[in-house]
């Protein structure tokens, strides 16, 4: 908690931990299956990157590499990578920065 406060993040998400769990990709990009536990938004959230992958081998950097080895790791363990398309977010219909919530967890950096 206090950790987010320094980050000018004021949600309680100890009181409130559904705030958490309850996000969506929105109706729109849900329609066409970007829903549920989906891979592809991870590498806009945690390293801004919404470029796909590079179907060349070894192919380019970043995202790309990234979904490589997902794929890898899910070969690796038996357990599926699902549809390519959710393992991006490049043909999300919606991007993610024009989705409207009542709650972001954005810094306000005003």
């Amino acid at each position: 908690m206090d950790f987010l406060k320094t980050r000018n993040i004021t949600v309680d998400l100890l009181n409130e931990p559904n705030l958490v769990r309850t996000w969506n990709s929105g109706s729109t990009n849900a329609a066409v299956g970007y829903t549920g536990p989906i891979f592809g938004p991870t590498s806009l959230i945690i390293n801004n990157e919404c470029n796909g992958e590079d179907l060349q081998e070894p192919g380019g950097p970043g995202e790309s590499r990234r979904i490589k080895a997902f794929k890898w790791f899910c070969a690796y363990f038996g357990v599926p990578a699902g549809a390519d398309k959710l393992l991006s977010c490049k043909d999300m219909p919606v991007k993610l920065d024009a989705l409207r919530y009542n709650y972001s967890y954005q810094p306000d950096w005003s």
